[in-house]
This record gives C-alpha cells, sequence and structure tokens, in this order.
C-alpha cells in the first residue's frame, strides 16, 4: 500500500514500458519519424507525475540522511528541457549528416534502455549501467536517484526523438584561426597542471603516468566555437584517459580541485573516490576513451556531479601501444568526438544538466590504476582552432 501523497509508481512504471517498447514496434515498421512523434505525445505527459515522484523520494532520502540535503535539492531540480524547431547538424568539411542522425539514434535508444535498466534493474544492474554514480546504488540511497535518473533520461528520449523528427538545419564548419598549438618541443609551460604522478615532455611528446592528476591549457579560456585536435597513444596499464572541453572551476574554486586529493566541501557526504572533486568542481564536457576492461567510450558532463550524456559500446581506442587522432569539437549547443576521422559521438544539449557550457580550457586527465598499474600514454599535436561557418 503506498504512503499517503506517494505518486501511483507502478502506475508510471507500466505506462513508461509500454510507450517504450511501442516506439521500438513503430520504428521497425511505420518508419522513425512518425514514430518518435507519436512517442513523444504519448511519453510527455508522464513527466510531470516523474517529477513528482522524484520530489517525494527526496523528502524521504532527505529525511532518512538529512546531511545530502542540499544535494537533493539541486538533483530535485527540474530543469525545463530546450525544444529544438530544426535540428542543429554540425559536419566537418566532407561528411554526412547521417553519421549525426546515427549518433541521435544510439542515445535515444541508449536512454530507453536506461529507464528500463533503472525502473526494473537489481542495485548491481543499475551499478554495472554506469547511469548513476556508483556510490549513489547504495541500498540507503538508490530509491532517490534512480527516478531522478528516470527523469533526466526521459527529458533526454524525448529531445532525441524530437531532433529525429525535426527537420534537419546542416551547419558546416571548418578550422580557422590557431588558438593554441604545442608540438611538445619544449617544456610544459603552455600548461596548468596538478595533482601527483609523471607529467613530463620526453621524445617530442607529452607522457602521464598516474593519478589523480589534471593537465589544462593555460592562458585564457578559449571561445565558443573552437575545434581541439590531438594524437594519443595509449600505453600498456590499467586505468583511462579523458579529454575535457570547455573547463572552467565553480564560482568560489579554481582548476585545482580537478585533481584535489582532499574531499571539497561540493563532495556529497559519504562519497570517497577520488573522482568526485573533479565531478562537482569543474563544469565541462569530456569523453573517457581507452577505458580498460568496459570497451565502452562515454561523453558526460561534470559540474553536479559526473551525468552520462552518449554511451558507445564499442571503445574506439581500446588497442594498446596504437596512435589515434582525436577530435573535439564545441559550438553553441553542439559537442562531438572524432577518433582517426569517425565520428563518435554528437551530442545537443538541451540543458538537461544545467546550462550549456560556453568558454572554457581544454583539460587531459588520467584516471584508475592507483595502486595498481597505472598506465603510461603518450599526447602529441594539441591543437586548438577557432571554428568558422561555411
Amino acid at each position: 500500500m503506498s504512503e499517503p501523497g506517494s505518486p501511483d509508481t507502478a502506475g508510471l512504471k507500466s505506462e513508461l514500458a509500454a510507450s517504450i517498447r511501442a516506439l521500438l514496434r513503430s520504428i521497425e515498421t511505420d518508419g522513425e519519424p512518425e514514430a518518435v512523434r507519436d512517442f513523444v505525445a504519448q511519453v510527455a505527459p508522464l513527466a510531470g507525475p516523474i517529477g513528482q515522484w522524484v520530489e517525494f523520494e527526496g523528502r524521504e532520502l532527505a529525511r532518512r540522511i538529512p546531511e545530502l540535503g542540499q544535494r537533493i535539492a539541486r538533483e530535485a531540480l527540474d530543469r525545463p528541457a530546450a525544444t529544438f524547431d530544426r535540428a542543429p547538424l554540425i559536419l566537418l568539411e566532407g561528411e554526412n549528416p547521417e553519421d549525426v542522425l546515427r549518433s541521435w539514434r544510439v542515445q535515444l535508444q541508449a536512454n530507453l534502455d536506461a529507464i528500463e535498466t533503472l525502473m526494473a534493474g537489481t542495485p548491481d544492474e543499475i551499478r554495472r549501467s554506469k547511469w548513476i554514480w556508483f556510490e549513489d546504488c547504495r541500498d540507503d540511497r538508490i530509491e532517490f536517484f534512480r527516478i531522478a535518473q528516470v527523469r533526466d533520461c526521459l527529458k533526454e528520449a524525448l529531445k532525441c526523438a524530437g531532433l529525429l523528427a525535426a527537420r534537419p538545419a546542416v551547419q558546416r564548419v571548418l578550422a580557422g584561426d590557431v588558438l593554441f598549438r604545442d608540438d611538445f618541443s619544449g617544456d610544459l609551460s603552455k600548461w596548468t597542471c596538478f595533482g601527483v604522478g609523471v607529467r613530463e615532455v620526453t621524445g617530442g611528446r607529452l607522457h602521464t603516468k598516474g593519478s589523480p592528476m589534471m593537465l589544462w591549457t593555460g592562458g585564457d579560456p578559449f571561445p565558443d566555437g573552437c575545434l581541439v585536435s590531438l594524437h594519443f597513444t595509449p600505453g600498456q596499464g590499467e586505468g583511462g584517459i579523458i579529454f575535457a572541453l570547455p573547463g572552467l572551476p565553480r564560482e568560489g574554486l579554481d582548476l585545482s580541485v580537478s585533481a584535489a586529493r582532499d574531499l571539497h566541501q561540493l563532495v556529497p557526504p559519504g562519497n570517497t573516490d577520488d573522482m568526485e572533486p573533479y565531478n562537482y568542481g569543474v563544469t565541462t564536457y569530456h569523453v573517457s576513451l581507452h577505458r580498460g576492461r568496459s570497451g565502452t567510450t562515454h561523453l558526460r558532463r561534470a559540474g553536479n556531479g559526473l551525468r552520462m550524456l552518449s554511451r558507445i559500446a564499442e571503445d574506439p581506442c581500446a588497442a594498446a601501444d596504437k596512435t589515434y587522432h582525436i577530435a573535439i569539437l564545441k559550438i553553441d549547443e553542439s559537442f562531438q568526438v572524432r577518433v582517426d576521422g569517425k565520428l563518435i559521438h554528437a551530442y545537443i544539449d538541451a540543458g538537461v544538466y544545467g546550462a550549456v557550457p560556453q568558454i572554457g580550457h581544454f583539460g587531459i586527465k588520467p584516471f584508475g590504476g592507483q595502486g595498481r598499474r597505472p598506465m603510461d600514454v603518450w599526447y602529441d599535436d594539441v591543437t586548438v582552432h577557432r571554428l568558422t561557418r561555411q
């Protein structure tokens, strides 16, 4: 029997599951645009009741664990998602719009799969899905965080569906003026470095090993509308690499928080992983590559915890001792990642997780491998171009 004021959770679960199944069947039989329009019409009315569910679970969790009150208030904030009359397809020279559309379809499917796992999965299954930070999957707090993430995944799914159904607006961009360049023929004076471990220039390349560590481009933040390119060679060892853009510290902090060992006051009580000061202290997008045994690549947002934006089941940088060309693009609400010329992530930020980041630095962050077998990684030819529109 439900408590007074509690939402009809069983009914909401049933309606969501039915709408997701109907969407997937319709795409197979009726084609994509009409199917996603039907999905939006069916699911959009559920946003209000799910928001009430989040508020209910938030009150319950705050009653049980009062020290989480500030975190719960931030998580429970129901931000309106932007809508797009036309779908912005950002393309580099020679690229096909279908590559961007394919990425949006993958994100739609990933958010639908996440909703099903969050609704019906065990804590271990939810933890393995990576949609909730692993320390929030504990029995004493998972109910609130799972439904808050369902709410946000639903907004992201509705955004993707809307983009796929909208008329495309193709915008081709080119690499323009050089804003930053380092071929590592000298030292690390162009970078601001924090944390522990090896960071050195050797043989005309940057070499890192160990964590927590973060390197940020020095000088002024880059403007919106830029393209970062570099060569990246992961070696043997455990862990992975994060490339972040556009990174800025949250108000009252500086970028040293990105590699802090001590838990900062912004980190939620009970969260002890050394990634958390970065997750809560720096506002940025980031892509993680060469993720070891996970076999995946993730595009996320940091700043108010770590938020999954795009998850690809095949890591394009899985092999060690191989050099990859990485290109990261940020312009307006679009963030894209390419590996060896292939588009891997193409994300449109509708503000589900906060205001769209605009200006900031480019950052490199090794992660994992502490006390075990940290990975050697080499980087070369880091260049940042201003983007120009054709």
